[in-house]
């Protein structure tokens, strides 16, 4: 009687999942209406000015749609998967137990598997081409190739999460998880082979449809504002170098300095040698649009560790794109551009460190970072060829690539987030729990840096990193100017004559609390300081 209770619930849940839709909107014949060049203000790029350029404007209206499109998508599988959670529940009431019958169970997978690997199938996006290796073609991609990679890659993301418990969350809370993650637990948990065979499968093709998808949107993110040129960089002097990468100094012990050969072995006065501290523009600002795109498509929320590593994967290609050719002109370079190469080797440690990844993905991103650890360390064998070199810049850069990202992890946040390269540097500087980076807040990040300068003197590396005094910021004028008030002993004390021709004299013996002369009308005095605080105001 049972098995013909459990075959009869299995075939009514397997018709009732059926008849289950599951439309994201990222069909070819949806994306088709929105694709041309009338989309381009509202995929958040302006039609006129520089080409490809966002605008003010373009940029909010291209937030304000992705936001509610990750709305109405969320909505739309938070729907889907309530009428399956009210199926998985009647089929449980139906069997007489707490738990779902073997055979219901691998119906519901089987049916769910089929109506959700549907759904992410019709998903479509425009295939991008990847940025490295270049294939000759500088041109960025249209405009309205955003808005579909980003539309997809969105749609992807929300179905995945629908399916994939986030890390962090035990499936024994039921309340944090959706029902389809339900049932897929108990699909993989139940023991039997061919059911958990069914819900991975399942897993995996969301995974692969996803990271195609992300891979698509961070390379046509990074590649639809033209990126600047390296030219300028090598045509800067040395002197200019300290100046636009914001370098520092090193202050070495006397010890040190005689071990490394900074000055001689009889003076014992500490000798400072020019360092860089900080990311060039270039790296940083590349950096920072990933981290703008990446809040962007998430709608300011936290990004998923897929779309993370795809945007790891992509910021490798453009890098490397750009700093693959500048290998060849190394010891050409050595002469006059000494300052240029240290810097360009200060650049290749931070994205070493910050593009790691330990998210699962695909060989081709995994190929691609190798090929960028394999430059570091080419470029670094080539620079620092000097044995007095190598022993000078090594330890510095390693504690400057510290300081560095100390100071701006709260701005590149997203990328330590499932890094393993972060994680092991910078023990006790992640949540075991969530894997996000504790970002300590801006008062602490001076008595940070001194604690850690002081750490690393007493540790025996022989100096300590100073920043320049002169930082390229622009001087501004005090925002409220000083009012036309004596401030001497006079201010509390008796008035002078040029105070009582003014009629402010102290103290005051005004009903209306303001000093007046003798033979001044108060009414005209109240008059002139309300003139004197409305254009007070008006200054301010």
């Amino acid at each position: 009687v049972l098995m013909v209770i459990d075959r009869a619930s299995a075939e009514v849940a397997k018709e009732r999942v059926s008849g289950l839709n599951l439309d994201l909107e990222c069909s070819a014949s949806s994306t088709s209406s929105s694709t041309g060049d009338e989309d381009g203000v509202g995929a958040g790029f302006s039609v006129s000015g520089r080409p490809g350029g966002p605008t003010e404007d373009s940029e909010q209206q291209f937030c304000e749609a992705i936001r509610e499109f990750r709305t109405s998508t969320l909505h739309r599988v938070q729907t889907f998967d309530h009428h399956l959670g009210e199926i998985v529940s009647d089929s449980e009431v139906a069997s007489g137990s707490s738990s779902l019958p073997l055979r219901v169970a691998s119906a519901l997978v089987e049916s769910v598997s089929s109506i959700v690997s549907k759904a992410a199938g019709e998903v479509h996006f425009p295939a991008v081409s990847p940025i490295w290796p270049s294939t000759g073609s500088t041109a960025p991609p249209p405009r309205s190739t955003l808005r579909q990679t980003a539309r997809a890659a969105i749609a992807l993301e929300v179905l995945t999460s629908l399916a994939e418990a986030p890390p962090n969350i035990s499936a024994s809370t039921p309340e944090a998880t959706t029902k389809l993650q339900q049932l897929l637990k108990v699909a993989t948990s139940s023991g039997d082979s061919q059911l958990g065979s069914k819900a991975q499968e399942l897993l995996d093709t969301l995974r692969r449809h996803s990271d195609m998808a992300f891979l698509a949107w961070a390379r046509c993110a990074l590649s639809i504002e033209a990126s600047p040129t390296r030219e300028t960089f090598w045509n800067l002097t040395e002197e200019e170098v300290l100046a636009v990468c914001s370098w520092g100094t090193a202050a070495f012990s006397s010890g040190k300095a005689a071990s490394v050969g900074v000055g001689s072995t009889g003076n014992k006065e500490e000798r400072a040698v020019s360092v860089p501290l900080q990311a060039s523009p270039y790296v940083f600002e590349r950096l920072a649009l990933a981290t703008r795109r990446l809040r962007q498509v998430s709608a300011g929320g936290l990004a998923s560790a897929g779309l993370i590593a795809a945007t790891k994967a992509a910021l490798t290609e453009s890098f490397l794109c750009a700093f693959d050719p500048e290998t060849k002109a190394i010891q050409s370079r050595k002469k006059t551009c000494m300052n240029q190469l240290l810097q360009w080797l200060f650049d290749l440690h931070i994205l070493r460190l910050v593009l790691s990844s330990s998210h699962p993905t695909e060989a081709a991103s995994k190929e691609t970072y190798n090929e960028l650890r394999t430059l570091q360390d080419k470029a670094e064998a080539e620079i620092l060829s000097d044995p007095v070199d190598r022993l000078l810049y090594q330890p510095v850069m390693k504690t400057g690539v510290r300081n560095q990202i100390q100071s701006v992890k709260l701005v590149w946040a997203p990328f330590f987030t499932d890094n393993s390269l972060y994680s092991f540097q910078f023990k006790g500087q992640g949540d075991s729990a969530s894997g996000m980076a504790e970002t300590p807040s801006s008062s602490t990040f001076s008595a940070l840096r001194a604690a850690t300068s002081a750490s690393e003197l007493a540790a025996g590396d022989g100096f300590q990193l100073q920043p320049s005094k002169q930082q390229p910021f622009r001087q501004v004028q005090s925002r409220f100017p000083l009012l036309p008030v004596a401030m001497g002993a006079s201010a509390m004390g008796s008035p002078t004559a040029s105070d009582s021709q003014r009629g402010s004299s102290y103290p005051s013996t005004s009903p209306m609390g303001f000093g007046t002369a003798p033979g001044v009308n108060p009414d005209r005095a109240v008059a002139a300081a309300a003139a004197a605080a409305s254009s007070l105001a008006q200054q301010v």
